[in-house]
């Protein structure tokens, strides 16, 4: 297009109006005799130059034999900026503001950049070709703080295949990717499934080592490999390992089908290079699923807190966490030997499917020392295992193996220095325990070495064992004889169904034992042989010792050395053997012992042996017995000593029991019995006395309240009223 060629075009251009008086077109009216509006020479002249105007800023040059110029150029315009935008620096040329006041410009370029996706470096996804190679150059991409690497909710493979250089590598591993000593690092999957196939050799197919501040979310990452049928442990696979982290959160991640390991955490303080690996101050995993996997594990001495919580952990065939270390004097700064701060489980769900069969049956079953659903081998300075769920169905109980463990924390390392440092808190409340009901197996297992210790608001359903306590050992014990301390409490936990002992508690260090408010139906079960509570605690002498209000059909058997003693409002029994017994290892001089109101249903009565010793005070009074047929009340020596008082009184032979003797057999003491209430009217009880001179006394009285006899010999006082 260019200007008019007609002969009648003026040379020159129109003058340009004064004033833009004009308005808008009318049509022709004859009758009216009104012309139809005729534009004007300026009004022909605008238009044109405009269009001329255009195509020149297009870049076209205006011909007067075509009519296609301004489409053609428009076309060419916007071919030409698209060709720019859609370059590889085409997003510099696009602007974004955020919404917001205060809102800065930026290029879109730069604002995408916050983000690096595994697709910008040649990752295909879909599962179908090997993307290791592009998603290690989407890594080696990430600045060293503050980035996103982000992966698309895609499915990628990768493999150990390639060969790695990294200060990781070692004969034990091969890893297929390796993120190292960055900070502020969040990688996002959106639902991504990083899928690791398997090569012949051991595998790890992330490590990330050294950073700081490290975030996962929304991946699932998995192993493509159960178990093998010709070894315990096929190959050495990890599907994540996170070591030296210095505060990590993995949150809404799924490990599946791994081998081995699913997620590894390990933390080394170390002394040479403190600034490389320092001491991690938290990791946090939470609402994640293991499915599958063989165990998880946290390993090492840096790690202040680990927080697992809100996760679930399905079919883990030999521990659903495990955390273990050894122990190292230089594991901290200031010289501690613990390794972590606070262990924090809440929330969680173990689980086993229903007709779960165990993969590694048919090679002799799970070692005992895997077959643990939650492993707290590690010492720390706090457990807290709370409000989870362990329901292991039974899972384990393959009639080959024995054993195994639904919570076992065993703080330990074998290095005797731990000893006469502060130790490790524990606090397991509000969990439930279903079925670990193989043969000797236990449900929950604490052992050395634990300074305070609440097991509370538990629920134990159909287990072989339920708790089972075991602080410290004989060789402890008489290499540190003055160590004193553990304050336990085992209170208000429900047992239903136990196949045997409820509660079982033996320690060689401790200072005070609680176990209260305990409840335990058979639901089916037998008595048998088993025990409600079993408690021996003879390693050091406890300040105090309660054992009371406790509920259920087996017998409590107790034998501690204790300053106090307090076992009252039981209700206990058996079918053979002493319903009730309480007794004392060594004498300890001046300990008071009270046994009251407790209801005991069982043919040999209750007993007490030896629990106080020169001054010391022992009550057993206001106790009833329930179908007592070979013996009543059965004291074989209260204590030793001068000076000691034991008082009988009020205690009730119930319906069942058998008119019998009611013996009491006290050496060196003085001894208060009320004859009236501990048998029938025609009862003539018995007392015999063993002098410290060897000398033997025998007092035959009546039952009659009237009947009144003093004894003195050898310095022994026994008063009968």
């Amino acid at each position: 297009m260019d200007r008019y060629w007609k002969s009648n075009t003026a040379a020159n251009a129109p003058i340009t109006p004064d004033t833009n008086a004009g308005g808008f077109p009318q049509d022709e009216m004859p009758s009216s005799d009104v012309k139809g509006t005729v534009p004007g020479a300026w009004w022909y002249h605008s238009v044109n130059e405009e269009i001329r105007g255009a195509i020149a800023k297009l870049g076209g040059v205006p011909d007067w034999t075509r009519t296609d110029q301004l489409g053609a150029a428009i076309a060419d315009a916007l071919s030409s900026a698209k060709l720019r935008l859609s370059s590889e620096n085409g997003s510099t040329q696009v602007g974004f503001l955020q919404a917001g006041d205060g809102a800065t410009p930026r290029t879109v370029q730069d604002k995408l950049r916050d983000v690096i996706h595994v697709k910008d470096f040649g990752a295909v996804g879909g599962g179908v070709v090997d993307d290791t190679l592009a998603i290690r150059k989407a890594i080696a991409a990430l600045p060293s703080s503050n980035a996103v690497l982000d992966f698309g909710g895609d499915t990628y493979l990768v493999t150990n295949a390639h060969g790695l250089q990294s200060a990781l590598n070692s004969p034990a591993a091969s890893y297929a990717l390796v993120i190292e000593g960055l900070s502020n690092i969040a990688l996002v999957g959106h639902g991504a499934r990083i899928v690791a196939t398997v090569q012949p050799t051991d595998m790890v197919t992330m490590a990330i080592s050294g950073c700081s501040n490290i975030e996962l979310r929304g991946i699932t990452f998995d192993g493509l490999n159960h178990y093998e049928k010709d070894s315990v442990i096929s190959y050495k696979q990890q599907l994540l390992h996170l070591l030296n982290p210095h505060g990590a959160w993995i949150h809404h991640c799924r490990f599946a089908n791994s081998a081995n390991i699913g997620l590894l955490v390990t933390a080394q303080y170390q002394v040479i290079a403190p600034t490389k690996f320092p001491s991690s101050n938290m990791v946090e995993i939470a609402s994640c699923i293991f499915d599958n996997v063989l165990q998880n594990s946290t390993y090492g001495t840096g790690i202040d807190v680990l927080n697992v919580h809100h996760c679930v952990f399905k079919n883990p065939v030999c521990a659903a966490w495990k955390m273990s270390s050894t122990a190292d004097t230089r594991a901290t700064p200031n010289g501690d030997v613990g390794h972590f701060k606070d262990v924090i489980w809440d929330s969680n769900i173990v689980f086993f499917d229903s007709g779960y069969a165990n993969p590694l049956a048919a090679t002799g079953g799970v070692p005992n020392n895997y077959r643990v659903m939650l492993d707290g081998v590690s010492f720390a300075k706090q457990y807290k295992i709370t409000n989870s769920i362990f329901d292991n169905g039974g899972a384990w109980d393959d009639g080959i193996t024995t054993g195994g463990f639904g919570l076992k924390i065993e703080p330990t390392s074998g290095d005797e220095s731990c000893i006469a440092k502060p130790n490790t808190r524990v606090d397991v409340s509000g969990n439930k325990f279903f079925d670990v009901s193989a043969k000797y197996a236990v449900a929950v297992s604490i052992s050395p070495f634990v300074d305070d210790a609440v097991l509370q608001a538990n629920e134990f359903h159909g287990c072989y064992h339920g708790i089972d306590v075991n602080n410290g050992s004989v060789t402890l014990a008489k290499n540190y004889p003055d160590v004193s301390r553990s304050r336990f409490s085992i209170r208000s936990n429900e047992f239903f169904g136990t196949l045997n002992r409820e509660i079982a508690f033996v320690s060689f260090f401790g200072d005070e034992i609680s176990i209260t408010d305990n409840r335990a139906s058979l639901k089916g079960q037998p008595r048998g042989t088993a025990q409600l509570i079993y408690v021996s605690a003879i390693g050091s002498t406890l300040s105090r010792l309660v054992v009371s209000r406790n509920q259920g059909d087996r017998n409590i058997g107790i034998t501690a050395n204790a300053r106090e003693w307090e076992i009252d409002d039981n209700s206990c029994g058996s079918d053979t053997t002493c319903g009730l017994s309480v007794g004392a290892k060594v004498i300890t001089q001046g300990s008071r012992a009270f046994v009251r109101r407790n209801r005991v249903d069982s043919p040999q009565g209750a007993r007490i042996d030896g629990i106080a010793g020169p001054g010391g005070w022992v009550e057993f009074n206001d106790n009833t017995l329930f179908n007592c047929s070979t013996g009543a009340w059965y004291a074989t020596r209260l204590g030793d000593g001068t000076n000691l008082i034991g008082v009988f009184r009020r205690n009730v032979m119930a319906s069942g029991s058998v008119s019998g003797d009611t013996k009491y057999n006290v050496q060196g003491s003085r001894l208060v019995i009320d004859v009236e209430d501990t048998s029938a009217p025609d009862t003539y009880p018995r007392l015999s006395s063993t002098a410290v001179n060897g000398s033997t006394y025998r007092v035959v009285g009546t039952s009659s309240a009237t009947g009144l006899a003093f004894i003195r010999a050898a310095g022994i006082w026994v008063t009968m009223v």
